[in-house]
Order: structure tokens, then C-alpha cells, then sequence
């Protein structure tokens, strides 16, 4: 045991220079603090959403499915079992799936990862916007119905998760 650590400390005084070692820590320290900044960005809706969801699971409404990758941290993924009231869902017709801050939930328990991928998208869109995200996401629905597409397809973002889902 005490030779690892006198190998720790000779790599660290002798081998590795000063400047990698405070690099790397300082890295590590600015990826954590962005990830406490993008929460507390987002924690306004969030929260909100969240509650929401916690109550649509504690109903059984939906269901834990487990955690996503996600480069933010933690993100969870729900989805709707079979079986469950969907009069709450029969509204967004053709619906597969809705990301909020840290969390997504999902039509069914097994999804594609190409699935994923768009949603953790959105995951980043919603650490970027926080708050502003859902009126700018409005907007650029707006847009598009503007320019003669559709809100959902042709709005920027989901243009842009769509990218993402061929990204590996």
C-alpha cells in the first residue's frame, strides 16, 4: 500500500509537470461548476416539471425507465406503461418523447438510441435557454409556420436534435 503511494507522489512531483496537474484541476473544477451554473439556470421550469413528473410517478402515470447519457450530469428517462390512462397524452398526437431539464420521458419503456440522442439534445438546449427555452422554442415554431413549414418539424430545434441523432 505504501509503495502506490510513493509511486502517486513521484508521478505527481516528478514526472508530471506542475502545469498539467493545475490544468487538470482546474478543468475538473470548471466542468463541475458549469454543471451547478446550467442547474440553477434551468431550476425555475425545472422545478416546476419536475414536480409534475414526481406526481405522474408516484400515480403511476409513468414510470422510472433509468438514467440517459447525458454530458450535464445526471438525467433520468420515464416512460408511459402499458396499460396507464393516456387521456393526458391524447393531445400530442404522434408523440415519442419530451425532454425537460435533467429528464425526458418517453412513449414506451424500450426506445432507439437515435431516440436518445435527439432528446439529449434537448437536454442541452434546455441547460443553454433554462427559463427562456420553452417561449424561444415557441418562437421558432412561429418562424417556421411563418415560412410556410410546420411548427414541430420545421422549428430550429427539433432541426437540430434531428443532427444529433445521427451523431455517435
Amino acid at each position: 500500500m505504501r509503495a502506490s503511494w510513493v509511486a502517486i507522489l513521484t508521478k505527481i512531483l516528478v514526472r508530471e509537470p506542475w502545469c498539467t496537474v493545475f490544468a487538470r484541476l482546474y478543468a475538473s473544477m470548471k466542468k463541475q461548476l458549469v454543471r451547478l451554473l446550467t442547474m440553477a439556470w434551468s431550476a425555475p421550469v425545472g422545478v416546476f416539471i419536475w414536480m409534475v413528473v414526481l406526481l405522474a410517478w408516484a400515480t403511476r402515470l409513468v414510470r422510472l425507465a433509468g438514467p440517459i447519457p447525458s454530458s450535464l450530469g445526471l438525467a433520468l428517462r420515464f416512460y408511459v406503461p402499458d396499460g396507464a390512462p393516456a387521456w393526458w397524452l391524447k393531445r400530442w398526437d404522434g408523440w415519442t418523447a419530451v425532454s425537460f431539464p435533467y429528464g425526458m420521458a418517453t412513449h414506451t419503456k424500450d426506445v432507439e438510441d437515435r431516440l436518445v440522442r435527439h432528446e439529449a439534445r434537448h437536454l442541452k438546449q434546455w441547460a443553454v435557454l433554462g427559463p427562456l427555452f420553452l417561449p424561444a422554442y415557441g418562437v421558432a415554431g412561429l418562424v417556421a409556420l411563418v415560412r410556410g413549414g410546420k411548427f414541430h418539424h420545421d422549428n430550429w430545434f427539433e432541426r437540430d436534435a434531428r443532427a444529433a441523432e445521427t451523431i455517435a
